[in-house]
């Protein structure tokens, strides 16, 4: 009998340094706000993380291994001093790459490499993520050769894929409105299949779209969002609209 190929998912997360996490949005709420986000984020990803890895098995038929690719290389100690306690069932990996490209790539190939089967990566910033994304990548990837969860912003949260394929991450210009674009560009000639868009969290503003979704009403005990609800009944995002386009 073949052995079952596990379902490799890859939390990618900068250390939740106060000045060196999520600078655009530290921009225009302090550092230190930027940074209790990305800890509120970081926090509920792995909840759900945890939740799939129990009940994914079952409806996959499949086992779940969960890895941490962590930047910068020995931030275990920052990721601790923010309240950071990374369950048994986490396997925790330095990124290595000179881009995000770059990282993104060694990441899905080292653990397919190691145990060939399906991998997912998600980014860790995201307060409307939910463990049903995961299972509908992985059925997409079923007849896809990639998935892709958008972002509102024109760029991803998710990608998974089947085998490394270094040439979706050798062109996007990161940090632009295109990358998704680009993205696809590069996956021509492949079986590609786009899940559920997101909203992310990139600039203060972006909060309002976030608690206007649907979504957001029935995960009001995400620390995440009720980080966001804090921050707009105390005035620090306004009632400007979200970014024309986004």
């Amino acid at each position: 009998m073949t052995p079952t190929r596990p379902v490799h998912l890859i939390l990618f997360s900068r250390a939740p340094v106060a000045g060196a996490t999520k600078t655009r949005l530290a921009a225009g709420l302090g550092a230190e706000a930027a940074r209790d986000f990305h800890v509120a984020c970081l926090h509920d990803v792995l909840e759900e993380a945890a939740a799939w890895r129990a009940d994914a098995p079952a409806e996959l038929e499949r086992p779940v291994r969960v890895h941490a690719f962590l930047t910068p290389a020995g931030s275990q100690g920052d990721f601790a001093r923010a309240g950071i306690v990374w369950p048994p069932t986490v396997r925790l990996w330095d990124q290595a790459g000179d881009t995000l490209g770059a990282r993104m790539h060694g990441a899905l190939q080292a653990v397919l490499a190691e145990e060939p089967g399906t991998a997912l990566l998600i980014g860790t910033d995201l307060p409307l993520f939910r463990r049903a994304l995961l299972s509908a990548a992985v059925h997409a990837l079923e007849r896809a050769d990639v998935v892709f969860g958008p972002t509102l912003d024109g760029g991803y949260y998710l990608v998974g894929l089947r085998q490394p394929r270094a040439e979706l991450f050798e062109r996007p210009a990161w940090g632009e409105r295109t990358v998704l674009h680009q993205s696809l560009a590069a996956a021509q000639g492949l079986r590609t299949v786009c899940i559920a868009a997101l909203p992310d969290v990139d600039v203060a503003a972006d909060a309002l779209r976030v608690l206007a979704d649907p979504a957001c009403a029935a995960l009001d005990g995400r620390r995440a969002v009720r980080l966001l609800r804090r921050w707009v009944a105390e005035g620090r995002v306004g009632a400007q609209s979200p970014r024309a386009g986004a």
